[in-house]
Parts: structure tokens; sequence; C-alpha cells
């Protein structure tokens, strides 16, 4: 993944502005990641809960009564993804 990085032209703005290419990989190259003891956080334990609660009642309802137990991996991911960002700005104010 690139990203585009323009440099400004000169005084007189003649000159066209120039773009660098950098990558995400050099970017965050110098970051050092946290231990996964630093990443869980009080905001993750009680997400993680919440949704574990609903998709529980939708595989339950689903299994009793369709007899199907679905898979609901990328559901997770994006209700999971929208509870921690709309939680946010709930815990920055």
């Amino acid at each position: 993944m690139e990203r585009n990085r323009s440099k400004a032209s000169d005084q007189d703005g003649t000159q066209m502005a120039r773009a660098k290419k950098v990558t995400i990989e050099e970017e965050f190259k110098d970051t050092v990641v946290p231990p996964w003891t630093k990443q869980i956080t009080v905001r993750s334990i009680v997400a993680s809960f919440l949704l574990s609660i609903i998709f529980n009642f939708i595989v339950c309802k689903l299994n009793l009564t369709t007899g199907v137990i679905p898979s609901l991996n990328v559901a997770a991911g994006l209700l999971g993804f929208a509870v921690v960002k709309d939680t946010l700005p709930v815990c920055l104010a």
C-alpha cells in the first residue's frame, strides 16, 4: 500500500509539486509494537463481552428455528469495528 506525499513547489508557483511514494511499512518501521498485555483495555473487554452476548442470541435463534449454525466471522468483525469506533468519542469526552 502506498501513499503520496507531495512537496511544496517553489515561490513563484511555476514548478509542479513532486510526489514521493512512501509505503506504509516505511512509515511505521521505527514504531515499536507494545506487548499484548498492554493492548488489552477495559473498553476492549466490554466491547467483546457485549458482542458475544449479541451473537450468542443470534446463533441460538438461528439454530433453534432452522437447525443451521451460521459462520458469523465477517459480521462479528464489522460489528466489532462499529462498536469500538462509536465508543471512542464517549471515552474521550
